[in-house]
């Protein structure tokens, strides 16, 4: 992404990235006897947001495709989809005055709320990572899409819902199930431990006779 768009300044990438200020080079002074300018930055008026609602999605068939399709793409307007590992039946959308926002954010939960207006698709403006972050619609867990080679996406059906996405790994929970099995293991061990030393003495000895 860096190698291929990033770096030849393509502005929609950016958008779509929300990249909210571009830092402009500093300017030597001219020949001509103008002033320089220092580095500075500038507020990026094009950046998309945390997430927003396209009208359209470009299919493609396979990664390759799918970052070139960026070159002259409208990040605002349209997504393009990888088919081929995320089939997709519908690529026209309509949901005009639809809205979302951004809630509430963790560093593993996020939460949005959105009103769509009629079935639509969202993009969100957060890296892909299907191992381990999991997306609930309403309280339901729900699939989505990888899209724009990078992001999160998912069709939204019409109405008023509430979106999370939580990191959830299997590893995580598999580890948190281990420590916990280990840690309750071991105060039963000490308990034990304890009341066999108290039984033992408070048992009087046999005396000798």
């Amino acid at each position: 992404m860096i190698e291929r768009q990033i770096s030849r300044n393509n502005l929609q990438v950016l958008n779509m990235l929300n990249t909210r200020y571009i830092i402009q080079p500093a300017q030597p002074a001219s020949q001509e006897g103008q002033p320089g300018q220092p580095e500075q930055a500038q507020r990026n008026p094009g950046a998309l947001g945390n997430a927003w609602f396209v009208n359209e999605v470009q299919k493609v068939q396979n990664p390759d495709q799918e970052i070139n399709a960026l070159t002259n793409l409208n990040t605002a307007t349209t997504a393009v989809v990888d088919v081929s590992k995320f089939p997709l039946n519908k690529t026209s959308y309509n949901a005009p005055g639809s809205t979302i926002a951004l809630t509430k954010y963790e560093p593993d939960a996020l939460t949005y709320r959105a009103t769509a207006t009629a079935d639509a698709f969202v993009v969100f403006s957060e890296i892909y990572y299907a191992d381990g972050w999991n997306a609930y619609l309403d309280g339901k867990k729900v699939p989505y899409v990888r899209a724009n080679y990078v992001l999160r996406a998912m069709p939204l059906p019409a109405g008023t819902h509430t979106i999370e996405f939580k990191f959830e790994p299997t590893e995580y929970a598999i580890g948190n199930t281990v420590s916990l099995v280990s840690s309750v293991l071991l105060i039963l061990a000490l308990i034990g431990a304890i009341v066999y030393a108290t039984r033992r003495k408070s048992t009087p000895e046999p005396s000798l006779v």
